[in-house]
């Protein structure tokens, strides 16, 4: 998962992302929010995969190991531009 937009430099560019069975996506929210020291935003945040399209909870069942998902901390739309600049991941 790679954070999309401009926040500044918190933490590692990096995150691992252990997905559990029957995780829901306010808690995949939590984590990865908390994980990036965001972790205030996450009833904001939103999830999208590689394409841009938004991720909804049932969704999480259908991902599997290696996943780029792309995070907006803030709730942003997904701006493909702005991840060219900025690199930070998470590995689910």
């Amino acid at each position: 998962m790679r954070l999309n937009g401009t926040l500044k430099n918190r933490g590692s560019d990096e995150a691992v992302v252990e997905l559990t069975e029957g995780m829901q996506l306010s808690e995949l929210l939590k984590i990865v929010c908390k994980k990036f020291g965001c972790k205030e935003n996450y009833k904001i945040a939103k999830l999208y995969n590689k394409s841009g399209l938004p991720l909804f909870n049932d969704d999480i069942m259908l991902l599997g190991g290696g996943d780029i998902l792309y995070l907006a901390i803030k709730g942003k739309f997904f701006l493909f531009q702005e991840m060219t600049y900025f690199r930070r991941g998470i590995q689910l």
